[in-house]
């Protein structure tokens, strides 16, 4: 269950919101991105606790913006990556080319920054210099339009040394300050402001991203922001950009979506106020044009919108693919991929209930998962099943695809009789068409989807995160909810995030590079057992009941995922298999692609040789027909090759294989290995909870 708690980010008697200023779908080409309000000159006060970066805003010199970086999440599970306030007088903060003094007249954020400078100088014992505005990371000058919110957020300074002394470079001679949740920060302007919520998925980057929204300095110092594709020229890059949409949520609807179970702080004459239920609507959502709108938001296929690949589409001449309430439509307000809901219920229930169908082939895969928002027919969790989701049977209908039975989505409402949604944002994940890839889009054969496929991509993401030279490892998580069907028998269920581990292995004075990609359980369904019931949409399953009892570089590296060796022949050639030590936490649910660090850079060439989007792993049967094959020593096995999946410039999904074979082997259906991989690594013993195991086969 989400708690949130957040403050209101201006006084709640200053603003108002027109139709115009409103966030989301304008028409078919343009999606505002920032929720503009008319300000009557409120103070801005700190939504959470952040990390703050100040820029100007293009054409007022006036004003400037900010850019709070959240340092605690006020939707512990919801990651917000960025909230930009758009339209604050610059004269509240800086003076000239100084930022001001402190006075009780100040704002908290200038008291803190001004204290945190003279508390730094006196510690240090050296001569404390005019505290100019670039100290503070504002500095427009010697800052390009182009560079990214990440290099300053993230920044790694570049130093000198001469003698004794360490200079750091001019550029990077800064430290961007911390306000608490509730800090005043200065006054918005009388007139036209604007807020943006950008919703995050890790810290890492891409590289030669396609298409991805750029977050750089130059969408930091706009007065408002819009996503336009009226200049873009094919309709599937038309669609590609349309997909940003998705990281951006309405001002209006994170604050409505308190109203359930949160708390949102607001000032009333200076002092905190804690407001909680359909107070939070009165006092606050109330005061925005899209204060009954329910925005649904539905990851489809491989992390993209649902539709996105145009495959849930019905035979019929209305083409409709989603019901909402009953009624056929097509998913998405003027064909961007976010679904806005305004409806008004007759009932004196507290919440209403949103009704939605959604197109299925009825395969035994599908699986649907509310990562935000109350389903209220689930079968657990906030999952429905394949069972669950299973079209009723029509003997008329020419096609295998037709509307999954109902799905009820519970959100508070407004209102006597005549009910109204409260402003708020509903996420799911949903899979219920069958997917078959081809290899390089030549290939005449298809092949299936398996479990382990289009989960595992950041293969050539870079981390944001600054380690040390000589770090034994480096973690890349990726928070791009997927979903994976695993222990098929029981019809076991898993809502993972994926992480990209990089390390080594010493062997004597010897070193060998390895990746790992693993998932982490978000959360869980599993019909016949239930033995991992402490998992929960904000916890991670992780290894805290298995460690090692040796001291060894191998386990600095896979700590986190616990093994067993077992060696086996495939042909000629002998194989260190690798098992998941089961603790009952793991079982069946985690899944580990271990290669070593050439094997990784081989499947990485694939991506800029072919100039492939959307880029995940895809384990290919090594031989045509059944892939479960037996040793010489009787030991069951699997046998793949290692390649990606990805999208061309027109959409198409591929397979596409290194023209080196990298080849895994699996034992278990949870590990999944490259003989280099393995070849180097030692059995240890193992500890599972209080005891202590020789794991030697």
């Amino acid at each position: 269950m989400f708690i949130p708690e957040s403050h209101f980010f201006t006084d709640t008697n200053g603003i108002s919101q027109t139709a115009e200023q409103s966030f989301g779908p304008k028409d078919v080409n343009t999606f505002d991105v920032t929720a503009r309000f008319s300000s009557t000159g409120g103070m801005a006060y700190a939504l959470c606790k952040s990390v703050v970066f100040i820029q100007p805003q293009e054409g007022n010199s006036q004003l400037v913006n900010l850019i709070l970086r959240p340092y605690q999440q006020p939707i512990t599970g919801l990651n917000i990556r960025y909230i930009v306030y758009r339209g604050l007088r610059r004269q509240d903060f800086f003076t000239g080319e100084l930022v001001l003094p402190p006075t009780a007249a100040q704002t908290d954020f200038i008291r803190k920054v001004n204290k945190s400078f003279d508390d730094f100088y006196e510690q240090t014992k050296s001569e404390k210099p005019t505290f100019e505005t670039k100290y503070i990371g504002f500095d427009p000058a010697n800052q390009q339009d182009s560079e990214t919110l990440d290099s300053y957020f993230f920044k790694e300074s570049e130093v000198t040394v001469t003698g004794d002394t360490t200079v750091e470079s001019a550029t990077d001679a800064f430290e961007l300050p911390m306000v608490q949740a509730g800090d005043s920060l200065g006054f918005f302007q009388t007139g036209e402001c604007g807020i943006d919520i950008v919703l995050g998925y890790g810290d890492y980057k891409l590289e030669n991203a396609v298409d991805e929204f750029v977050f750089d300095l130059a969408y930091a110092r706009k007065s408002h922001v819009k996503i336009d594709v009226a200049n873009v020229t094919t309709a599937a890059q038309k669609k590609r950009v349309k997909e940003q949409a998705t990281q951006f949520i309405d001002v209006a609807a994170f604050y409505g979506f308190h109203v359930e179970n949160g708390s949102v702080t607001v000032n009333d004459n200076g002092s905190p106020v804690k407001t909680k239920g359909l107070d939070i609507y009165n006092n606050i959502v109330s005061k925005f044009y899209s204060k009954n709108t329910l925005y649904l938001y539905i990851q489809g296929d491989r992390g993209r919108s649902y539709n996105f690949y145009g495959n849930y589409s019905l035979a019929s001449d209305s083409n409709f693919n989603i019901k909402v309430d009953g009624t056929g439509t097509n998913f998405g307000k003027n064909e961007w991929p976010v679904h806005v809901v305004e409806s008004t219920q007759q009932h004196e229930e507290v919440n209403n209930l949103t009704i939605i169908q959604l197109l299925t082939d009825s395969n035994p895969e599908a699986m649907l998962y509310v990562q935000v928002g109350d389903l209220t027919n689930a079968v657990k969790n906030n999952f429905m099943n394949a069972t669950a989701l299973k079209a009723p049977e029509d003997p008329n209908s020419q096609t295998s695809i037709a509307y999954t039975p109902d799905l009820l989505l519970s959100n508070p409402s407004v209102g006597t009789t005549d009910k109204k949604i409260v402003a708020t944002f509903n996420v799911l994940i949903y899979q219920g068409v069958g997917r078959k890839y081809k290899i390089n889009n030549t290939d005449q054969e298809e092949y299936d989807k398996n479990q382990y496929d289009d989960l595992f991509d950041l293969i050539a993401e870079v981390s944001l995160l600054k380690s040390s030279s000589n770090a034994e490892q480096s973690v890349i998580s990726s928070q791009i909810l997927k979903s994976v069907q695993f222990n098929k028998d029981s019809k076991g269920l898993a809502i993972v995030q994926t992480n990209k581990v990089q390390g080594y292995i010493e062997q004597g004075e010897e070193r060998f590079n390895r990746v790992i990609y693993a998932t982490d359980v978000i959360d869980h369904m599993n019909n016949a057992t239930d033995y991992i019931e402490a998992t929960s949409p904000q916890v991670s399953t992780g290894s805290s009941t298995v460690g090692s009892v040796t001291s060894s570089s191998q386990r600095n590296l896979l700590s986190k995922f616990p093994f067993y060796l077992q060696e086996f022949s495939d042909g000629l050639e002998t194989i260190k298999g690798m098992l998941l030590l089961d603790s009952g936490v793991f079982k069946g649910s985690q899944l580990i692609i271990g290669i070593t660090d050439e094997e990784n850079n081989q499947i990485k060439s694939i991506i800029s040789d072919q100039n492939l989007i959307k880029k995940r792993l895809f384990l290919l049967a090594y031989y045509n027909g059944p892939n479960q094959l037996v040793s010489s020593e009787n030991v069951d096995y699997q046998k793949f090759k290692l390649g990606i999946v990805a999208e061309d410039n027109l959409n198409n999904i591929n397979i596409y294989l290194p023209d080196q074979e990298v080849v895994l082997y699996s034992l278990d259906n949870s590990y999944y290995f490259s003989k280099d991989f393995s070849s180097v690594l030692e059995q240890e013993k193992q500890q599972v909870g209080n005891g202590t195991f020789d794991l030697t086969l």
